[in-house]
């Protein structure tokens, strides 16, 4: 599989597809690379249109051209929240792909910026988590497709969804096995661990979770 390649191996694969273009996989087996996992390999080094992408660290200006792009997308799509940016589109104007550019705007460091200090000074991350997992929990929603973001994002304010979203996408993948889980276990994992572990011995806390999602 190409992710067992070590990073010489992309090199001397990426400078065949540079020096012999689409035939490359014809030399590919002279390395001792199966063509498949090389062309795996291409597929997440370069974009569609040939132009190869930059999988170093993010320099300070692409991060404020990444920002830049971002508010341009939400304005002209009339976005009210950062759940719904193609991150396709945003990729074409960047040396990356959509995947790098979604991880880096939702990174911490990136997003929290983007963000007014005085609209986040109310933020309780360990205590909105939980009201947020409590809140998945009581509605049930069968599978992710059926989780109904809006109503979500009326019970937080616009700047905390965003947050949300970020750390939602940060808590399930960290979960052992979490693509092999449904929606149901996800959400039960984490109000073992996110909930009950941190707040079920106090209470108070308990007792604004549950206002929280019952109002």
């Amino acid at each position: 599989m190409a992710k067992d390649f070590n990073e010489n191996d992309r090199l001397i694969i990426l400078n065949l597809y540079r020096t012999h273009g689409d035939h490359y996989t014809n030399f590919c087996e002279e390395f001792g690379y199966n063509p498949k996992c090389a062309r795996e390999i291409i597929r997440h080094a370069i974009k569609s249109n040939g132009v190869e992408l930059n999988h170093g660290e993010w320099s300070e200006e692409e991060v404020k051209k990444l920002k830049k792009v971002v508010r341009s997308l939400m304005k002209k799509l009339q976005l009210q929240s950062y759940d719904g940016i193609p991150w396709s589109r945003v990729s074409q104007k960047l040396h990356r792909s959509d995947v790098q550019c979604r991880q880096k705007f939702f990174s911490k460091s990136t997003l929290f910026k983007m963000i007014p200090k005085n609209q986040i000074d109310g933020w309780n991350e360990k205590l909105d988590i939980a009201k947020f997992i409590a809140l998945l929990k009581k509605l049930n929603f069968p599978d992710y497709n059926m989780i109904d973001w809006d109503y979500i994002k009326e019970k937080f304010s616009s700047n905390y969804f965003n947050i949300l979203l970020r750390k939602w996408r940060e808590m399930r993948i960290r979960i052992p096995n979490h693509q092999h889980l449904s929606l149901y276990e996800i959400v039960d994992h984490l109000y073992k661990t996110r909930v009950l572990k941190l707040f079920g011995d106090d209470p108070e806390k308990m007792k604004e979770i549950d206002d929280f999602i019952n109002t």
